[in-house]
């Protein structure tokens, strides 16, 4: 039986940072020992946030105990939101060969193609002023800006888009 997804298809898919001091850490590590204590396959919300299974829907309803949460409900603060868009097909496609070939191959993600996931695939930027975009891409300069901040965080994007990117799973199209 298919399982519905907690998250809905129109809405805006907002990466944050793993590493962004918005994230209430210490609340999700204390979460996810306590629950684990009694269910050692028990995933906490912010990880299917993170792994792409909630299409980066901040409003996504996961469950810690009895309750229900969202991972907009583990920022403390302001956090600096990168707002992101499917890839184009031909992109997608470029993408997902070399990410094959490389771990066919038994290699790490390709760095090459998770950079061009970051720069096609990133469409707006909250709270990080700066970048620009040249028909729908952010530029080098922009690029050289998100680089300046960390590769690890070029990466993740990349790698947030092409999980963002994917093609629809068989629970998602019954809603």
């Amino acid at each position: 039986m298919l399982t519905p997804p907690q998250h809905t298809p129109d809405h805006e898919p907002v990466f944050i940072w793993r590493q962004d001091p918005a994230w209430d850490m210490d609340r999700i590590g204390r979460e996810t020992a306590e629950q684990r204590l009694s269910d050692a396959s028990w995933t906490h919300p912010i990880d299917h946030y993170f792994s792409g299974a909630s299409r980066l829907d901040l409003d996504a309803v996961g469950k810690v105990g009895a309750e229900q949460v969202t991972a907009r409900q583990y920022l403390r603060g302001k956090a600096t939101e990168f707002v992101l868009r499917r890839l184009p097909p031909a992109t997608y496609v470029d993408v997902m060969a070399q990410i094959r070939r490389a771990l066919d191959a038994g290699d790490d993600f390709p760095v090459g193609s998770l950079y061009l996931a970051c720069k096609e695939g990133v469409r707006s930027v909250r709270g990080l002023d700066g970048l620009q975009w040249v028909h729908g891409e952010l530029t080098e300069q922009s690029m050289h800006v998100l680089l300046d901040l960390g590769l690890g965080l070029v990466m993740d994007l990349g790698l947030a888009v092409w999980q963002y990117s994917q093609p629809m799973r068989d629970a998602e199209k019954k809603v």
